[in-house]
């Protein structure tokens, strides 16, 4: 698996409000098969190992200002307590990998950044084209719009009603949350 993620933090990310947590070392270890666990509530409902195969001593906290990016190896054993605070952890995950490294989950929208596509490897979404009066200017918002990878199977998406797209993010953003009991 040839990926590198990285995490960058919107709020800070602290120990109160259930900061990433990496085990030292365990980036150098064989990746463990992913298995359904759905004993304890998480983003996932699957696990890599269970807690107490754990040496506590191996836990590092990432606490992170906003703007801080944590990068990680795809091999690194990680995750994070809940947040019991009363302030948000919000962050952004973004993860590059090369065109020849495959995303199993076909839901999740990979876009082709740099090279070309391999065939029969990703099915790579449009890149999201400026649309005056929606979206914040910029100089150059004329040469992306020219210049960005387009996949005709996905263009129709972003022909609609800018508002039916907003209010498509927020349903499936708050969707996820309340998955996640979140608004409960």
């Amino acid at each position: 698996m040839t990926v590198t993620t990285m995490w960058l933090a919107v709020d800070r990310s602290d120990e109160d409000n259930g900061c990433l947590r990496v085990v030292r070392g365990s980036h150098q270890q064989r990746l463990s098969e992913l298995t359904e666990d759905r004993s304890t509530q998480n983003v996932l409902g699957a696990a890599t190992h269970r807690d107490s195969d754990i040496d506590p001593a191996d836990i590092v906290d990432l606490v992170l200002e906003p703007g801080d990016v944590s990068i990680h190896h795809p091999n690194i054993v990680h995750g994070s307590e809940p947040n019991l605070s009363d302030r948000r952890r919000c962050g952004l995950t973004i993860r590059y990998i090369p065109t020849t490294t495959e995303c199993t989950q076909k839901e999740q929208p990979v876009m082709l950044l740099q090279g070309n596509a391999v065939p029969g490897i990703n099915n790579y979404r449009s890149w999201p084209p400026y649309r005056s009066g929606s979206d914040f200017s910029w100089g150059d918002a004329a040469a992306w719009n020219a210049d960005r990878f387009v996949n005709d199977d996905d263009e129709a998406f972003f022909r609609r009603d800018p508002e039916e797209i907003r209010q498509e993010i927020v349903d499936e953003t708050l969707g996820f949350v309340d998955m996640l009991g979140g608004r409960a």
